[in-house]
C-alpha cells in the first residue's frame, strides 16, 4: 500500500483517480450503517 501512495503522491493525475474511484465506491455502497 506504501508503494501505491508514493505512486499516486508522484502523479497528482493518478492520485486523482484514486480518489474519485474511491468516492464512488463509497457512494455506490447501500447505506446499510
Amino acid at each position: 500500500m506504501g508503494r501505491m501512495i508514493q505512486f499516486n503522491t508522484a502523479s497528482p493525475y493518478a492520485n486523482a483517480q484514486a480518489r474519485l474511484r474511491k468516492w464512488l465506491k463509497a457512494k455506490n455502497l447501500p447505506r446499510s450503517r
